[in-house]
């Protein structure tokens, strides 16, 4: 039986650390961003650099990861297993879950993305910035490996671990379903607060996600799914890039990649 839905239990949170954990988390968390920003603008880091990304990953995980481990884990308000990390559980039909939802959300987000920042945005340069500080300053093996491991396996790790295992465990303790995955959703989303098209993108990830460690309760499929797709996204932002400077080699303008995309307004 789904444990959530085994029925009520007395909330190892308060409302009010509801509230004040997310915004304690996210808020050290631009801080910090802030604070690496001022760091750039004084030309000791070059943004886009391997070193940039390096600190860019290991803050979400500080953060993220420890955030959970100091708030939930180490006083005790939830054990691993409320997470759905220990014991380790896995079903050989949750790999044609994690493949079917990821088959689903890789073109969803990146056309709702678009569409959103397009026609409420007023255009691309919001996202194709994020893509810059994501994918680096430059072409290389370094930069492929360093945004494969940190977008593709550690930035999944720690986000999982503190908005489904920590904030959604904790909501689903005082909320029913919807709410639960409306509220974590939200407050997943405005952590990817880059670009309109970004947050909203985010916020359909963050249902999904949800949805799926609500009815499997085990955080290694939410973690899968993450992963995937950022994964296969990065490769395909790559290979685009790739394509992009052959065309740009042989003297070809590729106008579709760079220009933005003609929605109206």
């Amino acid at each position: 039986m789904n444990e959530h839905s085994a029925g009520p239990k007395q909330a190892s949170f308060s409302r009010l650390q509801l509230v004040l954990y997310p915004l304690l988390v996210m808020g050290l968390f631009f801080a910090a961003g802030l604070g690496v920003a001022l760091v750039v603008q004084r030309g000791f880091l070059s943004e886009g650099s391997v070193p940039y990304m390096l600190q860019a990953y290991t803050l979400n995980v500080l953060f993220f990861a420890g955030g959970t481990v100091l708030l939930a884990l180490w006083p005790g308000k939830l054990t691993w297993a409320q997470l759905g990390i220990a014991p380790p559980r896995w079903q050989w039909w949750w790999l044609l879950l994690v493949a079917g939802i990821t088959i689903v959300l890789l073109p969803l987000r990146g056309i709702i993305g678009v569409l959103v920042q397009q026609w409420l945005g007023g255009g691309l340069e919001g996202m194709q910035e994020r893509l810059g500080l994501l994918l680096g300053s430059e072409l290389s093996w370094t930069h492929f490996i360093v945004t494969l491991l940190g977008a593709g396996i550690f930035a999944p790790v720690a986000e999982e671990l503190f908005f489904r295992g920590f904030f959604y465990t904790a909501l689903r303790q005082r909320l029913d379903i919807p709410a639960a995955v409306a509220i974590s959703s939200l407050v997943f989303a405005i952590g990817h607060i880059d670009a309109l098209g970004v947050v909203t993108a985010s916020f359909v990830i963050g249902i999904a996600l949800a949805l799926a460690y609500e009815y499997t309760r085990s955080l290694w499929v939410a973690i899968a799914i993450h992963a995937l797709n950022n994964t296969l996204a990065t490769i395909l932002l790559y290979l685009l890039l790739v394509a992009q400077a052959y065309l740009q080699e042989q003297g070809v303008d590729p106008t579709l990649w760079t220009s933005p995309l003609p929605f109206p307004p």
